[in-house]
């Protein structure tokens, strides 16, 4: 029902009961009036509600309203999510450089980056020390060490080489003078004399000292082999000296006992002062020889047994 005919409907119900309706106050001024109110006619009436509909439909406004539901939507749009509006606006330099940084996104990635690199680190680490041949080196060595004929000439080499403080000493040679840039004072240089090579002293002791300690023990390994005839359990492990470490170390430790330990001197062919100059001047004097010859007689033995 449109709005003319419900005031149409509404006056006439008014005039009909109007014996009873007008004697209440809210209605006394609709009934106080000069005149009755005009019934509108059919062709008014249709310009009438024509007038209504305009009326009605101008404070209704749907056009203006739908623009508030979209700007309030918008603001709401804008109101749940803060990142886009600060990227929006957010100035175009630091938005560049932000965009820039790698920034992991979790605790996690970071940790992961972490072990990638650590993991990377570690692999160049190794193959620069396995380019460095260190490692080959290191076992190169340990393989020549691990024997007896090596063990018997690390044994040799102390020997001389304490020995050598009376045969060939070390003296003076020259200064090398203060250095203002390095902060030294002057360091005074020795260097081995090596005019005892002419001198009878170096040879005789040299020659007393090799004949004892490596050429008779060498002669006695040499005629005793037993490693020439021995006969393992296994074909594979089977090992030939051209001179017997067993042998070789034993003698030694004989000859040793004898001369330098005791007073065997070879019908005067080794005299007592250089045996005596040999005895202070070897590392260990004539304990520290019997020691050297004892450790080889134990490595000849347990080489021996692993041969086995």
């Amino acid at each position: 029902m449109r709005k003319n005919e419900l005031a149409d409907a509404l006056d006439k119900h008014l005039q009909d009961n109007a014996s009873h309706l007008s004697s209440k106050p809210s209605l006394s001024e609709y009934y106080g009036r000069s005149s009755s109110p005009v019934k509108k006619e059919p062709g008014n009436g249709t310009k009438a509600s024509a007038a209504d509909e305009t009326e009605v439909k101008v404070p209704k406004k749907p056009g203006r309203r739908k623009t508030i539901k979209e700007e309030d939507l918008e603001t709401t749009g804008e109101s749940s999510s803060p990142t886009t509006t600060l990227a929006t606006r957010t100035p175009r330099a630091v938005q560049r450089i932000a965009d820039r940084v790698p920034l992991p996104a979790s605790p996690a990635q970071m940790a992961d980056v972490i072990d990638r690199q650590s993991t990377a680190m570690q692999a160049r680490v190794n193959a620069l020390w396995e380019k460095s041949g260190v490692i080959e080196g290191v076992e190169n060595l340990r393989d020549g060490l691990s024997s007896v004929d090596a063990v018997g000439t690390l044994i040799a080499l102390v020997e001389g080489l304490s020995l050598s403080r009376t045969t060939m000493p070390w003296k003076h040679a020259f200064d090398l003078p203060p250095s203002e840039l390095l902060r030294t004072s002057r360091i005074s240089v020795n260097l081995p004399d090596l005019f005892q090579l002419v001198t009878p002293h170096f040879w005789y002791t040299s020659l007393v000292w090799g004949t004892s300690s490596l050429a008779l023990p060498l002669i006695f390994a040499y005629f005793f082999n037993f490693t020439i005839k021995a006969k393992p359990t296994q074909p594979s492990r089977r090992l030939q000296y051209q001179v017997d470490p067993l042998v070789f170390h034993l003698s030694k430790f004989v000859v040793t006992l004898t001369v330098y330990w005791g007073s065997a001197r070879f019908f005067g062919a080794i005299s007592d002062e250089v045996v005596k100059d040999i005895n202070e001047h070897i590392l260990g004097g004539p304990s520290g020889m019997l020691t050297g010859a004892l450790i080889g007689v134990i490595t000849a033995i347990y080489e021996a047994i692993l041969r086995k």
